[in-house]
């Protein structure tokens, strides 16, 4: 029986994706949020209201179910008429409704000329917590309302060009095992493995003596192998010799 010492190091992945579904009441063309082409979506407000939410979601993301959800960024390209534009919620959706803290930069006036503000990072989960199928619903995405804070003057116009959202998830890692240095399919995986009677090990019983070489491989480091060896050693016979006995 083979047993690793050690575990191997969990993997980190940072997934991007871009919004399929892209709505909000009031918005004009709120579906041009799926891509960075200058081709936006816009709502005029007048003074001292807000927006209603335009909403980023069908993100299509695929996280396998053993991962672990660490950090979520929204990225949103925006900008507007005038400094009174700001934000007034950015909040993630789960199941379709807001969930967990409300990002908004309040207090910022958005720029003249398109930029993209970014809020969460990839080690930030927006106070909640999230699974994998929450992350790989449809229904999972980004919600931004804005608002004009000006007390006078004209109606102004918000413009947002996209919406993309980064997840960082991590996957623990396992040890697989070969009957090769390199190359080869695995024969076994886990911390601990005997390869006797598994398919494809070489070796089906006990019954010869000798050493056998296998090799594991962690799965987050793919390509690098550390040889194993599996001894069996030769049974002892013992044999019984007639004996005497005096009556």
């Amino acid at each position: 029986l083979f047993r690793s010492s050690s575990t191997c190091p969990v993997s980190t992945t940072n997934l991007n994706k871009a919004p399929g579904t892209g709505a909000g009441t009031g918005w004009t063309t709120p579906g041009n949020i799926l891509l960075n082409d200058n081709n936006n979506a816009t709502v005029s407000l007048a003074n001292s209201t807000s927006s209603s939410a335009l909403t980023a979601t069908g993100f299509n993301f695929n996280i396998p179910a053993n991962a672990t959800i660490v950090g979520i960024q929204a990225s949103i390209s925006r900008f507007g008429a005038n400094t009174s534009l700001q934000d007034n919620n950015v909040s993630l959706l789960k199941a379709g409704v807001t969930s967990g803290s409300n990002k908004a930069a309040t207090g910022t006036g958005w720029p003249a000329t398109e930029a993209v503000a970014t809020y969460g990072s990839t080690s930030d989960l927006w106070g909640t917590t999230w699974t994998p199928s929450d992350v790989n619903a449809s229904n999972f995405g980004v919600s931004l309302i804005v608002a004009n804070t000006a007390a006078t003057g004209a109606a102004r116009t918000a413009t947002v060009d996209y919406v993309d959202l980064t997840v960082t998830y991590t996957l623990p890692g396992t040890v697989n095992w070969y009957t090769v240095s390199s190359g080869g399919s695995t024969i076994g995986s886990g911390y601990t493995f005997n390869p006797v009677g598994v398919a494809s090990s070489g070796l089906s019983n006990t019954n010869t003596a000798g050493t056998f070489t296998y090799f594991a491989e962690c799965s987050t480091n793919p390509g690098c192998r550390t040889a194993a060896n599996f001894v069996i050693k030769p049974s002892t016979a013992i044999t019984a010799q007639p004996q005497s006995v005096a009556i």
